[in-house]
């Protein structure tokens, strides 16, 4: 019987901690439980508007490849302003 009070104790202990944190991770993500990519900021850096941005990109997923040349931009720059990995120097 102590046994399984010290388990119940352990799992009561480790969902009061996600709870206390928060219960969710360090990356933000969309409904789609996606990492959200922060578009206005990349459409900020880029000097564009949001919509230009997104229809550039279309998707999901978003086609770096195109977009870039739609935005007249290299993939490297795209990117970079979304904060993606890959290619970058």
């Amino acid at each position: 019987m102590k046994r399984y009070t010290a388990y119940s104790f352990f799992i009561i202990s480790i969902l009061t901690f996600v709870l206390a944190c928060g219960g969710s991770s360090q990356v933000a993500e969309n409904e789609e439980g996606r990492p959200d990519r922060n578009f206005d900021a990349a459409a900020q850096k880029l000097g564009i508007s949001l919509e230009q941005l997104r229809n550039a990109l279309g998707g999901p997923p978003p086609d770096i490849q195109g977009g870039a040349q739609i935005l007249g931009i290299s993939e490297n720059q795209l990117r970079e302003a979304l904060d993606l990995p890959g290619k970058r120097r």
